[in-house]
This record gives structure tokens, C-alpha cells and sequence, in this order.
């Protein structure tokens, strides 16, 4: 009977606490926000926070003597604790994020953070001095036999519950592993079409590189012997001879293959 009192009581705490998440956060993004982890309205880690600070004050702690502040920091970082777990172990498991304090200060990972773990202090204050004792003290009027029957009833509710969620949890994992080998497949096969005409480029850059190179030396083997020798003639001739030198000596640049060349690229251009 004590476990299917407990249980019961876990319900209750869960169910506040999906209540109060689904308020809060409907009226922080003024949309309907269903904050429940299943499919069912209640919210388990609120259940095992309640079962948690329950235990600790009336097992560690005499409930008459504690002390408002022991309650405010057991349960600030305990909370802390639970949340964090938590958070890793649905991220792990499922790959998504039912929480994320990263644009909150002084957080760890997203996790948790320090303004939400003192409003969990502050609602322990709350839950051990009068939530617990009322839920509780509702729990334990319930007959045995019907108390029994209630827990029963309420396991294979949440039983079924999390069985429907693991599936569609589960499911949507699948999607979004195989959405992403098919993003992962199509950056692939565009980064070997980029690569290919990276190599494409490289390899006509180096043969104009070369050409560059050859087109040079050539231009300034053949210019150097040209320069030579007009000067040699021009020394003979008159001011007529030098101009039909002049003449010549242009026509021989222009005749040159590499001044062909570079004039048939400019034609190109």
C-alpha cells in the first residue's frame, strides 16, 4: 500500500507540474504549449522532484525543525541535479531538447541555470511545507483496496503512455537520421563536383603558367638578338636607311610567333 501511495502521489505532483509548465510557457510565447515529456498531461520529473523532497525532509530531516533555508538550498541543488541528469539523458537517448536555458545567465550547457534552480528553491519551500502535506494527507484517506485499484489503473495508463511515446520517439529519430545520410550524401557528391572543377581549374592554370613562362623567354631571346642587330645596321645607314630599318624591324616583331600568339588570345578575349 505504501508504494501505490506513493505512486499516486507521484501523479499528483506530475500533473501539477505539467500544469504549471504548460501555463507558463503559453503565456511567455502566447501560444497553447503542451509541456508534458509523454503523451498524457503530466510531466514525471516534477513527479520524482516531489517524491525526492518528500523522502529527504521526512527521512533526513525532521519536518517539524528543518529549516526554511536547508529547504530552499537542498532543493535549489537537488533540483539543479535532476534537471541536468535528465536533459543528458533524454538528448542521449532521443536527440532532442524538452528545455534549453542557453539564452538564460549563468547556465551550464543549457541545462540548468542558476535563476531557475532558486525559483525550484523557492517552490520546495512551498511543496514540503504545504503541497506535499495536502497531497499526501488526500492520498492517505483514500481507502486501501480503492488505493490500490487507483495505482493500478494509473500504471498501465503510464505504461501505455510511454510506450506510445518511445515509439514516436523512436520513429522520428529514424527520420531525422536518415534525413540526415541524405544531406550528408548530397553535400558529399557537391563537394566532388566542386573538388573536380577545382582540379579542372588548377590544371589549366598550370599550362597557362607555362605558356606564360615560354611566350617570355622566347619574346626575350628574340627581341635581345632583334635589338642587336639594329643596332649593328643602324650605324650604316642614313637617316632613310634607318627609318626602313625602323619599317623592318617592326614588321619582324609582328612576324614573331609569340606576338601571333598573344595578338590571337587578345582576338579571343
Amino acid at each position: 500500500m505504501i508504494i501505490s501511495m506513493y505512486f499516486i502521489s507521484f501523479m499528483i505532483f506530475s500533473f501539477m507540474g505539467w500544469i504549471y509548465e504548460s501555463i507558463y510557457c503559453t503565456l511567455r510565447t502566447h501560444h497553447w504549449a503542451n509541456r508534458g515529456f509523454l503523451f498524457g498531461a503530466i510531466c514525471p520529473i516534477y513527479g520524482v522532484g516531489g517524491i525526492i523532497s518528500t523522502l529527504v525532509f521526512k527521512i533526513i530531516f525532521n519536518e517539524n525543525e528543518v529549516e526554511i533555508w536547508q529547504i530552499f538550498f537542498v532543493c535549489m541543488f537537488g533540483s539543479a541535479v535532476l534537471e541536468y541528469i535528465t536533459s543528458y539523458v533524454l538528448e542521449k537517448l532521443f536527440h532532442a531538447m524538452w528545455w534549453d536555458y542557453s539564452y538564460v545567465p549563468l547556465n551550464i550547457h543549457g541545462r540548468v541555470c542558476l535563476p531557475a534552480s532558486i525559483g525550484f528553491g523557492i517552490a520546495g519551500i512551498f511543496v514540503v511545507k504545504y503541497i506535499s502535506p495536502f497531497v499526501f494527507g488526500v492520498v492517505e484517506k483514500i481507502p486501501p483496496l480503492a488505493m490500490e485499484g487507483t495505482a493500478m489503473i494509473m500504471i498501465s495508463f503510464v505504461g501505455a503512455d510511454i510506450a506510445l511515446t518511445v515509439e514516436g520517439l523512436t520513429q522520428l529519430v529514424k527520420k531525422m537520421e536518415e534525413m540526415e545520410k541524405e544531406f550528408d550524401e548530397k553535400m558529399e557528391a557537391s563537394y566532388q563536383i566542386i573538388e573536380e572543377k577545382r582540379q579542372l581549374i588548377s590544371e589549366k592554370m598550370e599550362g597557362y603558367e607555362k605558356f606564360t613562362t615560354d611566350r617570355i623567354r622566347e619574346y626575350s631571346l628574340n627581341m635581345g638578338l632583334l635589338q642587336q642587330h639594329a643596332l649593328k645596321s643602324m650605324k650604316k645607314f642614313s637617316s632613310k636607311g634607318r627609318a626602313q630599318i625602323a619599317d623592318k624591324f617592326k614588321d619582324a616583331i609582328n612576324s614573331l610567333p609569340v606576338v601571333e600568339k598573344m595578338r590571337k588570345i587578345d582576338d579571343e578575349k
